[in-house]
């Protein structure tokens, strides 16, 4: 039967607690008891959307709150008061986003309704100036509106066009057409940013700074139960590989392979540590001893 040491045995015994209680630790959330409830929040997806807008001005305000259905209702009379587009809103128990844009005429009146609201913790105001954008668009427009004329003019010539040419003309007409859409569309989309500002706002529910004690109990109560848990299936694993060892080291006795707890059929270990000495004598020195005689 194989033996082990003591030492190793605690060591093994202490390494099997401490990887016990890591993951108990881990599993039960025992040391986050101890902290103040944060709310969770992810406003990624809002963040991505008030980037990619092209608002000449972009608002963004946070609030942090104790009571968010309070300010969540003033939030809304005065979206209601002044008739405020709401773009995208995801309302929770512990925190608010929207995305809203309003009118420019009526910047001034709106900020002030929000900054009388409890609670604003930062504001952000950004003022982009697109002007340059403006003009490339607007000369765009113009270079295709002549080019559109140029080809009508084209088609106007009745004599000294073949059929091909024709279809040409009519292919590069319906192409520049296309593009005029485009670019009148994107300038109705600069005049709508120009005159419509963008407000984010976010209210945090602020978190709870007490302790509480029934969730402490409770999740220490978790932890307990994880490490008895995790000890026993540890010690289960322990004594199935003891054991398999074990019949391996008899199965490599029976067959007659040398093991460090035994030698099977050859045995070099008699004499159990006795020191035996041997004097060997030269056939010379008998024959001088015999002459004395």
């Amino acid at each position: 039967m194989i033996t082990v040491k003591r030492e190793i045995k605690y060591f093994i015994v202490f390494i099997m607690f401490v990887i016990a209680f890591v993951i108990a630790l881990n599993k039960s959330q025992f040391a986050h008891s101890f902290r103040s409830a944060e709310p969770e929040y992810d406003f990624r997806e809002f963040e991505t959307t008030y980037n990619k807008k092209m608002n000449f001005t972009k608002i963004k305000l946070l609030y942090e709150v104790n009571n968010k259905q309070t300010i969540t209702q003033q939030i809304n009379e005065l979206l209601n008061k002044y008739d405020l587009e709401m773009l995208n809103r995801d309302d929770q128990e512990s925190y608010s986003v929207s995305l809203i844009e309003f009118p420019k005429d009526i910047f001034l009146e709106v900020m002030e309704e929000l900054r009388k609201i409890e609670g604003l913790q930062e504001e952000k105001v950004e003022t982009s100036s697109y002007e340059n954008y403006i003009i490339d668009v607007e000369e765009n427009l113009e270079n295709k509106e002549l080019l559109k004329e140029t080809i009508q003019n084209e088609l106007g010539k009745k004599f000294g066009l073949n059929p091909e040419r024709v279809r040409e003309y009519n292919s590069m007409l319906n192409r520049v057409q296309t593009q005029i859409d485009s670019l009148k569309g994107q300038k109705e989309i600069i005049k709508k940013n120009k005159n419509n500002n963008l407000l984010m706002l976010q209210i945090v529910k602020k978190g709870d700074s007490g302790i509480n004690l029934s969730l402490i109990l409770s999740r220490f109560w978790d932890l307990l139960k994880y490490m008895i848990i995790l000890l026993i299936i540890f010690s289960i694993i322990l004594v199935i590989l003891y054991l398999f060892m074990d019949l391996t080291m008899r199965l490599l006795k029976i067959m007659g392979v040398k093991t460090p707890h035994g030698s099977g059929k050859y045995n070099y270990n008699s004499g159990y540590g006795r020191k035996v000495k041997r004097v060997y004598k030269d056939k010379h020195s008998k024959h001088r001893n015999s002459k004395g005689d």
